[in-house]
């Protein structure tokens, strides 16, 4: 993964929807990503993310500190693995629990 402490701000990560306010600032210290709605989307299932490469048989560990503010209409914050094949179809998911 690449700028996962967000030393270089957002280089690196996309984000979706394209309409997601999302930016790097601190918090203690440490460089974090903010994510915010607008009040006029629904929140559905907004993000920051990176696609990494991966083989058959390699070991992928990950591991994030999350919280959430002012969660509305939504799920809350979460971490997600998404497996995609070649074809860019998504094949597997894992995701964690809500953080609170």
């Amino acid at each position: 993964m690449q700028n996962a402490a967000f030393d270089a701000g957002l280089a690196h990560w996309q984000k979706r929807p394209e309409t997601l306010d999302a930016q790097v600032t601190q918090v203690d210290g440490q460089a974090v990503a903010q994510l915010t709605i607008p009040e006029t989307e629904t929140p559905g299932y907004p993000c920051i993310y990176q696609y990494l490469a991966a083989a058959p048989g390699d070991l992928l560990t990950a591991s994030t500190r999350a919280r959430g503010l002012n969660i509305r209409n939504g799920n809350g914050v979460y971490l997600a693995l998404e497996f995609f094949d070649a074809n860019e179809t998504r094949i597997s998911l894992s995701q964690s629990g809500m953080a609170s």
